[in-house]
């Protein structure tokens, strides 16, 4: 109790009555506010870091809680994944299981409409936040599979690095 008696004197002492100093100057508080965006962007780098090791090293097998099955592929992925970057898988299962199953219960799911190859390409851009080389043989294929999984920003983006690229060649 002392002791909080004595820091509570210390700050009213030379901080509340001196209107020159204040707890936390500009400076301070600059510097805290740095340090804490460095701290975020180092969580950041490593959730993201993980998240890219787990796809590279094990093709997603690590954790993996969700199968989706493409023609012959059966690919392992990870639920917090898919649903970032593609809700529409959870909505078409949420609409289509029983009124007794719980969306937390289906583990797999068989993909109709989706050619393997591109999803690969899409599982990629999940995971690690690489755009494989859009070029002629694969740039309407991912385009049309991401347009039908609702990967709307990845479209965009997938769009814009090939336009860049045909530039880029003439």
């Amino acid at each position: 109790m002392a002791k909080n008696n004595e820091m509570h004197n210390y700050f009213d002492e030379r901080n509340l009555n001196n209107s020159k100093s204040t707890i936390f100057s500009e400076q301070k508080l600059n510097a805290l506010n740095k340090l804490e965006n460095e701290s975020k962007q180092w969580h950041k780098e490593m959730v993201i870091s993980w998240i890219k090791d787990i796809y590279l090293k094990s093709k997603a097998q690590t954790y993996s809680d969700f199968k989706i099955h493409i023609n012959q592929r059966v690919f392992n992925t990870h639920r917090v994944i898919l649903r970032c970057f593609v809700p529409i898988i959870f909505k078409k299962i949420s609409q289509s299981i029983g009124k007794n199953q719980s969306l937390s219960e289906v583990k797999e799911v068989h993909v109709v409409g989706i050619d393997d190859k591109a999803f690969d390409i899409l599982l990629r851009y999940m995971y690690c936040g690489e755009l494989e080389t859009p070029n002629e043989n694969n740039f309407h294929l991912v385009r049309q599979n991401s347009l039908r999984l609702k990967m709307f920003e990845f479209c965009h983006k997938w769009i814009q690095f090939y336009e860049r690229r045909k530039e880029l060649r003439m």
